[in-house]
């Protein structure tokens, strides 16, 4: 006897054995002589409700990363998050200073902007400006994901059943 499993195994009951479904397995091809002969295993458990949750939140935490990738909110590497916020540091300096046209450069990291790409030829105010731009547009994105995301685990959270759950990552708007 055997009986199917969620993973895509099949289970031979009498020892336990998960046999996987490989052509050049030898349990694999007993187990496909059992079917031919007229046998059919035992179907798969249902997940849990608890197991659909959590395949449900992995799944809304890997489309979040995808999103944020997409919309170039990438500051999971401890390098970026640092030049992010010292580039949130310098903007705020900047608009502090009330944005002034020819900020002074001692103040700010005008090498570091050059290594990154910004045109040399622009202003020291001008690079300020894309960076309170970038910085602007990124915060607001992430806003938008991270909200979604937050709105989605709470559903997942109260959801009753496997179709509540499945209607909640559907509804998921990234």
């Amino acid at each position: 006897m055997y009986k199917l499993t969620l993973q895509g195994t099949v289970l031979r009951l009498a020892d336990g054995a998960s046999i996987p479904p490989a052509a050049d397995n030898a349990d694999y091809q007993v187990y496909l002589a059992w079917v031919a002969a007229g046998n059919s295993p035992e179907a798969a458990d249902e997940p849990s409700l608890n197991e659909v949750k959590a395949a449900a939140v992995a799944s809304v935490e890997m489309r979040v990363e995808q999103a944020k990738v997409t919309a170039g909110i990438i500051v999971s590497q401890p390098g970026m998050v640092a030049q992010y916020a010292s580039n949130a540091f310098y903007v705020e300096r900047w608009i502090a200073a009330g944005r002034p046209a020819s900020p002074d450069p001692a103040d700010y990291p005008t090498a570091e902007a050059e290594r990154q790409g910004f045109d040399p030829v622009l202003t020291l105010a001008e690079m300020l400006g894309l960076w309170e731009t970038m910085w602007g547009q990124m915060n607001a994105a992430n806003a938008g994901v991270m909200l979604a995301r937050r709105l989605a685990l709470t559903a997942i959270a109260a959801a009753a059943d496997p179709a509540a759950v499945a209607a909640a990552v559907e509804n998921l708007e990234l």
